[in-house]
């Protein structure tokens, strides 16, 4: 078995944000792609993907979001892809912060982008 990391976590957040978020992954700089998704009887499993880097062989992510009536139940499960590689010198157990630092940034109530400002165009200095 390969060498791989799991976290979890729980969000009073619904799960729609996260599969929004998961769906987006491919256009972040975290050097991961969106591979699929499947439904499960509590809830629902996505698959995430690292490729070959210099630290690793690459790596599969699996995120299972359970859905509760206040909130989202979050477990990310990180594994080398190469299934000789008994040691991954914390490279998985970083694909499990790494993601869920992005989860948080920008969910409500947390600190994320700034929304901006409504400025008028236009107007000239005030003295």
């Amino acid at each position: 078995m390969a060498a791989n990391h799991t976290g979890e976590f729980f969000y009073p957040v619904p799960m729609d944000f996260f599969v929004q978020k998961i769906h987006m992954i491919d256009k972040t700089k975290l050097n991961m792609r969106f591979l699929g998704q499947r439904r499960l009887p509590k809830g629902l499993e996505l698959k995430v993907g690292k490729d070959v880097n210099l630290s690793s062989w690459g790596e599969e992510i699996i995120i299972v979001l359970t859905p509760f009536t206040n909130g989202t139940h979050i477990r990310i499960t990180s594994e080398c892809t190469y299934p000789l590689q008994m040691i991954d010198w914390g490279v998985n157990a970083s694909n499990v912060t790494e993601l869920f630092r992005y989860f948080e940034f920008g969910m409500p109530g947390r600190p994320g982008p700034k929304q901006p400002q409504n400025q008028p165009q236009n107007q000239p200095p005030k003295p």
